[in-house]
């Protein structure tokens, strides 16, 4: 077993505090006195002379020992005929000095030292080779050797003569940093979707394959700002733990981290000094929580099939050639109320694993990347691929849609020269186009209640033009394809139902997102 013997100690937090403590008692000592070279000296200051007595004691050993000592552990310091050198009554109370010769030191310490010594390689050694079998008792083991070198005031002390010297509490670490490390996790929830009916099973096992039986697992659920209190569970005769997703309202819908940690600050009471093995064995899983995930993507009008006349309506003076009146007939079909938004296309990335270089244009802009705005920058391709993850995750038969499916679903059942009716954009707030007033970009959907249609949909007018699969007239298979709707940054003739705009299919634009269609299965 190769184990590195570097590590950084992590001191407790009560040594530093009762640092400052003594510091403070030794600083309110009027009682002078001129110090020897050959002994040692604590002082202490209280009310009362037992106070006073305690405190000086803790200044002997820690200056003795040249490191911080508590309250708890100056108990297990004999120190035997130990008497007050100086005991001076003040109007404030009482000061003690103690001393104590390096020599008279030496000889009450030594023999415990080496003692403590001897206990702690003795056990070292038998847990070497053991965590193969069992590396949940053998962590118990290391931690409560490290807690009784704290509790006898010598973990940042003793040595061991026989490794170079270095501290046994390092050499102990080390050691708990190799189990922590060699322990591998197996989660039984693959999918990046959870509801809170989610049961995550998790086990441990060592590197033999061995389960981890009886190891606390430290869990906690975090979103952003927002973090339940850890709930430490203890693997069973399996190695496993069964997370459960928190009756808690501000993780859900959410993107959230489950983060598990080994609790071995838990184990041995005061081992706070762990914390750096700990922190090693920290594991996050993300996940992304829904009350109901497919109500959350699919949020559709069913528009009703039949033959009808495409392209310009009568009333229209300003539409062009390229958008003469032609006879078309699509089935029954849904479409999305809305544009897809920002916040469902993020979903989608993480759930694929996309990677940044991949994300759309202006991601990254907070005029555009807001959660409810439509997503722009995205290809014809992108949009097909989304329609293909949704597919593959509910079931559903969701793509983009031919021209014709979206003027059918545009008109609502009318015939206007908007989806709204015949009324100009100008005259109301029907829709996010330049000039509109509001909005200096992209809006977030549904913001213009006055140009939704009758079948409930709305910035089919402005906002963003949506993806077609339907290619641009005399166009082979890599050429143009038609986008429809018009956008923000169009004026309002654009915003007509029958307006064509022919593009790239493989371009990325500041104002071009899509919508998608879902074929009507059997129902």
């Amino acid at each position: 077993m190769k184990i590195s013997s570097k590590i950084r100690l992590f001191f407790l937090p009560a040594l530093i505090l009762s640092l400052s403590v003594l510091g403070s008692c030794a600083s309110v000592s009027s009682t002078a006195f001129e110090r020897e070279k050959d002994f040692y000296y604590g002082t202490g200051a209280a009310k009362t002379v037992e106070e006073a007595e305690i405190a000086a004691k803790i200044d002997l050993i820690s200056s003795a020992l040249q490191t911080p000592i508590t309250v708890e552990m100056a108990k297990s310091f004999s120190l035997k005929g130990l008497k007050p050198f100086i005991k001076e009554k003040k109007d404030d109370g009482v000061s003690v000095v103690y001393r104590i010769s390096r020599e008279d030191w030496n000889k009450q310490e030594e023999p415990r030292e080496e003692a403590l010594r001897g206990e702690i390689n003795s056990s070292y050694e038998s847990l070497l080779g053991r965590e193969q079998q069992d590396a949940a008792l053998s962590l118990t083991e290391a931690s409560e050797l490290l807690s009784r070198l704290s509790r006898e005031g010598l973990y940042t002390v003793l040595k061991d003569k026989q490794k170079d010297g270095i501290l046994l509490s390092s050499k102990i670490i080390t050691y708990t940093s190799f189990l922590v490390s060699s322990l591998k996790t197996e989660i039984n929830h693959g999918d990046f979707f959870i509801d809170n009916s989610t049961a995550i099973e998790i086990t441990f096992t060592n590197q033999n394959g061995n389960k981890a039986i009886s190891l606390p697992i430290s869990t906690k659920w975090k979103s952003g700002e927002t973090e339940t209190a850890p709930l430490v569970l203890i693997t069973d005769a399996s190695g496993k733990i069964t997370v459960v997703f928190p009756n808690d309202e501000l993780l859900k819908n959410r993107l959230v981290q489950l983060s598990l940690t080994i609790a071995l600050s838990d184990k041995g009471g005061d081992a706070l000094f762990l914390m750096d093995a700990e922190k090693a064995s920290v594991k996050e899983i993300t996940y992304r929580h829904f009350d109901d995930a497919k109500a959350f993507f699919i949020d559709d009008a069913k528009i009703p099939g039949g033959s009808f006349v495409a392209g310009a309506v009568k009333q229209d003076n300003r539409a062009e050639s390229k958008e003469a009146p032609r006879k078309a007939n699509v089935n029954d079909f849904y479409m999305d109320r809305f544009p897809v938004t920002n916040e469902m296309y993020r979903v989608y990335l993480e759930d694929m694993n996309i990677p940044a270089a991949e994300y759309p244009v202006f991601w990254d802009n907070a005029d555009y990347n807001k959660d409810k705005q439509p997503v722009i920058g995205v290809t014809q391709d992108d949009a097909i691929k989304y329609a293909l993850w949704l597919n593959n995750r509910f079931g559903s038969k969701e793509r983009l849609p031919v021209e014709d499916e979206w003027e059918k679903a545009a008109h609502g059942g009318l015939t206007g020269i908007y989806p709204w009716g015949d009324q100009k954009p100008i005259d109301a707030g029907f829709a996010n186009y330049n000039g509109n007033g509001l909005f200096q970009g992209t809006s977030p959907v549904g913001s213009f209640e006055k140009g939704k249609n009758s079948y409930g949909l709305f910035d089919m007018a402005g906002n963003v033009s949506q993806w077609t699969t339907t290619l641009a007239p005399g166009a082979s298979d890599a050429g143009s394809v038609i986008v429809k709707g018009g956008s923000w940054m169009d004026g309002q003739g654009e915003l007509r139902i029958s307006a064509r705009r022919y593009v790239d299919p493989s371009g990325r634009y500041g104002d071009v997102g899509f919508r998608l269609v879902r074929e009507i299965s059997n129902e």
